[in-house]
């Protein structure tokens, strides 16, 4: 089992995500990068694509909701620095989705496709999808937007696997992040509230390529490590 750092704006720059890899992280994303700050040429934005020596595989996110935008940052993502491009499509906090993008996009499948298909023509890096199971409980999107993850050519399905409006808090939905796996063509890495040994275990029984652990990595970063068994 594969365990990755998730991208978390304001603490995954790089100093950190070094942290997380010499704590036994297989895989690390940068903090959230503006699809629209990159083609407005804001430098603070590039900022949070810099990479430190011996930080290994690091996948670079991107958030916008315009076509134009993302087509404009996935040629401006270094291939050469990034192993995968990632597209988010689950932050729920109103500065980004009151724009139309992180979890917003979850409403509207067919947006997501075309947004992935820009970033996929304009990249040579495998592109991504970080999503979430749908708007709220009585609105599950996920299947759709695994459809549309796919038909755009993406080649991995990331799911936080609770709504938009639970946030970051309430039950992780693991039938459902199983029933994702069956469906899915591409590699599936599960995502929420992966803390321990117990929880890890439990999001790896629905069949997940790789495990996802964010907040927990704040205070432990060599939490991967424990959880391979290495330390």
């Amino acid at each position: 089992m594969k365990y990755v750092l998730a991208p978390l704006a304001g603490f995954t720059d790089a100093p950190f995500r070094l942290m997380a890899r010499e704590g036994g992280a297989d895989l690390t994303y940068t903090e959230m990068v503006s699809a629209a700050g990159l083609a407005h040429g804001s430098s603070p934005t590039r900022h949070l694509m810099e990479v430190l020596p011996g930080e290994g595989p690091v996948a670079c996110q991107l958030f916008g909701s315009k076509e134009t935008d993302l087509a404009f940052a996935a040629r401006a993502v270094p291939a050469e620095r990034f192993c995968e491009l990632n597209l988010n499509a689950g932050c729920p906090m109103t500065k980004v989705t009151r724009e139309g993008a992180g979890a917003k996009l979850v409403e509207d499948p067919e947006k997501v496709r075309r947004l992935l298909k820009a970033m996929a023509e304009n990249t040579s890096l495998p592109v991504t999808l970080k999503t979430r199971l749908g708007p709220h409980p009585k609105s599950t999107r996920v299947f759709e937007l695994l459809d549309a993850a796919e038909q755009a050519g993406a080649k991995g399905f990331i799911v936080h696997a609770r709504y938009t409006s639970q946030m970051h808090g309430g039950a992780v939905h693991l039938e459902t992040l199983a029933e994702v796996v069956r469906r899915a063509h591409v590699p599936v890495t599960g995502n929420g509230s992966v803390v321990d040994r117990k929880t890890a275990e439990a999001m790896a029984a629905t069949g997940v390529a790789a495990v996802m652990i964010g907040r927990a990595a704040l205070s432990d970063p060599e939490i991967f490590a424990r959880l391979k068994g290495l330390l």
